[in-house]
């Protein structure tokens, strides 16, 4: 039985905050009839609830998958079967505020600042977690920006060891500075 309670949710379900899709639908480019599939799917393998994730891509692009994340969501709150699918708990934007030395998949011809200016290019309520390298986060406002909009922070993608403005990492020990005996590190730090 599921209790819920005010943000949050005692489950025997899973809940995956970082998942860029899978059967063959990938939120990067999916419709929300996709991703109303895909959580179907979702909860037959012990998933209750998911954020789906964006990687680094053009602003206009981010904006628009986030709107067809929205229209899922709005349409799976409306269905009779929503007990029959894992819940879309928020978005989770990973890349375009990340380090190009460890960029990964992810295209830093993309990339951009991790600035309060440059987020809210893209800004929306259902961003619920943001992945970021903490070391280009000049004086740490946007992550501070961020917190204050009870947004999770995370470090991925990185190389800095000050993760003091961030509340968790992103694929840990891939993506970003390991552990040296002689110096300060991502994992090490994490």
């Amino acid at each position: 039985m599921d209790i819920e309670f005010e943000n949050f949710y005692k489950s025997n379900l899973l809940v995956e905050q970082h998942f860029h899709g899978a059967f063959g639908i990938d939120f990067s480019t999916c419709k929300s009839d996709d991703i109303l599939i895909l959580a179907k799917k979702l909860l037959t393998h012990g998933i209750g609830g998911f954020f789906p994730t964006l990687v680094t891509d053009s602003v206009e692009n981010i904006k628009h998958q986030i709107e067809q994340i929205k229209i899922a969501k709005s349409q799976q709150e409306s269905l009779k079967q929503k007990s029959e699918m894992a819940n879309i708990l928020g978005i989770h934007l990973e890349g375009i505020f990340i380090n190009p030395k460890k960029k990964g998949i992810h295209d830093e011809k993309l990339f951009l600042k991790p600035t309060v200016e440059n987020y809210k290019l893209i800004e929306d309520d259902l961003i619920k977690i943001v992945t970021l390298a903490p070391e280009l986060d000049e004086n740490g406002d946007l992550s501070r920006y961020l917190t204050l909009k009870g947004i999770k922070v995370q470090a991925g993608h990185c190389v800095g060891s000050d993760l003091s403005k961030c509340n968790g990492v992103t694929h840990l020990f891939n993506a970003m500075s390991g552990i040296n005996h002689r110096e300060e590190s991502t994992a090490l730090s994490a």
